[in-house]
């Protein structure tokens, strides 16, 4: 991935991790579920309506995440070496570990079962 591409794709995930985890975060005030507190946002019925019905955007924040993540490791690890060996294999490594986590990750959100 050239240098061009990897820092669009950290500017992209970074300006939709700004508004996915603050979405996310607002999901745990209680007044958004009428509950008394912030443990009671966490009741597997609650947990179970919001994973349910916002499972789109969880695993838009997964991947967002993901990438995010996954890109800035890949970024770090290419200046330490840039030999064209070192290159392929984390370039490699990183596209097989953002593949895995989110599969599994998106596989997570889907198969949840009710409480």
């Amino acid at each position: 991935m050239r240098a061009g591409i990897s820092a669009l794709v950290q500017y992209v995930t970074a300006f939709l991790l700004v508004f996915l985890v603050s979405w996310h975060l607002a999901l745990r005030f209680p007044p958004v579920y009428g509950v008394e507190d912030f443990p009671a946002t966490l009741m597997p019925e609650v947990l179970y309506k919001e994973i349910t019905g916002s499972w789109f955007l969880l695993s838009l924040l997964l991947v967002a995440v993901v990438l995010h993540g996954i890109n800035g490791i890949r970024t770090m690890l290419l200046e330490w070496n840039t030999s064209r060996n070192w290159t392929l294999a984390v370039n490699a490594a990183s596209l097989l570990a953002a593949i895995v986590l989110s599969a599994i990750g998106i596989h997570t959100i889907i198969a949840v079962a009710p409480p």
